[in-house]
């Protein structure tokens, strides 16, 4: 699967031409992806003590 940089297009004042629908899809995404990554961080941080805490 080849994957595609393709530049943002630019409208007349610089403003990044792009729907609302993939705005928010992009927004989704990132929070999404910080949520994951939050969780994960807890995951680790919990087995972390759990195991220095119990030798």
């Amino acid at each position: 699967m080849a994957v595609v940089l393709r530049l943002p297009r630019t409208g007349e004042r610089g403003h990044t031409v792009m729907s609302h629908r993939r705005r928010a899809k992009r927004l989704e995404s990132a929070a999404f992806t910080t949520a994951l990554m939050a969780a994960w961080a807890v995951a680790v941080l919990s087995a972390v003590t759990t195991l220095t805490h119990h030798p």
